[in-house]
């Protein structure tokens, strides 16, 4: 075959040129294309042409391939599809610290411009956003996140909080320090943001008076800690004290040792003295709660229309939640605060998991310690205890337990209503004669007149 194909190319190459045109073309296109370009210049010298003359077709630039050399085509690449850039600029990955940052600087390309450590004090971040203006910055969330997130948007920045739940390549990472998490976060920001799930941390006003709830509960548990160190040692000497409200706890003890045990007394006495202290200061902070209460924040009076709500659970509600608005149904709360139970499923398989506890673990107690007042002995009917007392009646393995999250879950779904629509809290809902108890419906229905059906 290679051998007829060259000598058929030979012996045209010896014809001229008006016997080739006469000839029938052959079936080959490179072949073809090699006699139509031949013929050209003997079709131009003859004036006359015959009918059965094959004219040539004209050569354009669109039927002749264009070649490229061959280098080039040796050293093309496949194209890739061009990766989204922050419309920002550079992005900036910082793993935050207590004493110093680490950052990293990316480019619109993705490449590294700069890797450093900086101090945490506000010159620094001024002297690294200086450097690199209205840049996207990606930080983990942590201790130091709230004011420094606020403090780089201040100076025009687009920053990120990376939830470090749902950060995995960050976390579990074989290699991990410093430098390598501030280049995870700056890629995956670059790339795309949402991968990082991002939170937004409360304003400074609410940070500021939610401290003075939360400064009140770490007073209170010191308290409880005195208490006990207190009874340990009584218990060491064989005396025991009953159990008062913690209060009133040291005036208790003074009355009862001061005849018999007036030694114990006044070694422990520094302790009481200590007890006085924090009694005096967490009364002072109810006041101040109290005021701020009536003062700034007048939706907490109709949160605590709701037995076992008060100041404290319904304040810490509105600073920690913020604006109601950010959720598109009332029911969202209850997963925001963690008091949904995990899953696992796959297949066939639906494992049943313990409650997320995510979110706010202080605000989850206060909605729990309020559940088991609405479902204990003093709590007043209403369709939250109908509904409680129902699935504990259940039995089974934890159904009290069950019964006070379920309880205390759609008591922040009921917060959350009442403070969007803006309405008052009715206890048990007027229903038709023909119409199944609350404890028969297994989910909540919220409304303009914020109605409970357990």
């Amino acid at each position: 075959m290679k051998t007829t194909k060259r000598s058929t190319t030979s012996s045209a190459r010896n014809k001229p040129a008006s016997q080739l045109e006469s000839e029938p073309q052959p079936a080959s296109p490179k072949s073809s294309r090699s006699y139509v370009l031949r013929s050209m210049p003997a079709a131009k010298k003859n004036s006359v042409v015959s009918a059965n003359t094959v004219l040539p077709e004209p050569a354009t630039r669109k039927s002749l391939p264009r070649r490229r050399p061959a280098a080039t085509q040796a050293t093309a690449k496949p194209s890739t599809p061009a990766v989204p850039t922050p419309a920002s600029g550079n992005t900036i990955g910082i793993d935050l610290g207590d004493k110093k940052h680490t950052f990293c600087v990316l480019d619109t390309q993705g490449k590294v411009l700069e890797e450093s450590v900086c101090a945490n004090t506000r010159e620094a971040l001024q002297k690294l956003s200086t450097s690199y203006p209205a840049a996207r910055i990606i930080v983990e969330v942590g201790m130091q996140s709230p004011w420094i997130s606020r403090y780089l948007q201040g100076l025009g920045h687009e920053v990120f909080v990376a939830n470090a739940r749902k950060v995995r390549a960050i976390y579990q990472n074989e290699r991990k320090s410093d430098a390598v998490d501030a280049r995870m976060l700056a890629r995956i920001g670059r790339m795309d943001p949402s991968l990082l799930h991002p939170i937004s941390h409360r304003c400074e006003t609410h940070q500021r008076h939610l401290l003075q709830i939360k400064l009140r509960d770490t007073l209170v548990r010191q308290r409880v800690n005195v208490i006990t160190s207190v009874r340990f040692i009584l218990k060491s000497l064989g005396l025991r004290l009953a159990s008062p409200g913690t209060s009133t706890f040291a005036k208790y003890a003074r009355e009862h040792l001061k005849e018999k045990e007036a030694g114990v007394l006044s070694i422990i006495e520094p302790t009481l003295l200590v007890l006085d202290t924090l009694n005096a200061q967490i009364r002072e902070l109810d006041r101040q709660i109290e005021t701020l209460c009536e003062e700034s924040y007048p939706t907490t009076q109709r949160l605590r229309q709701i037995p076992g709500v008060g100041p404290i659970t319904s304040l810490a509600f509105v600073l920690i939640v913020g604006d109601p608005a950010r959720f598109k149904q009332a029911r969202d709360v209850g997963p925001y605060l963690g008091l949904v139970p995990k899953r696992d499923q796959s297949g066939a398989l639906d494992k049943q998991l313990a409650i997320s506890k995510t979110g706010d673990a202080y605000l989850r107690t206060l909605l729990v310690g309020a559940a088991q007042y609405i479902l204990g002995p003093f709590g007043p009917p209403s369709d939250l205890r109908e509904h409680g007392l129902h699935l504990a009646a259940r039995g089974g393995r934890g159904a009290k337990n069950k019964a006070v999250v379920a309880v205390a879950r759609k008591l922040a779904v009921l917060m959350h209503a009442l403070w969007s629509s803006e309405s008052d809290y009715q206890p048990v809902r007027p229903r038709p004669k023909n119409a199944e108890p609350a404890s028969a419906t297994p989910a909540m229905r919220t409304s303009d007149e914020v109605v409970l059906s357990a």
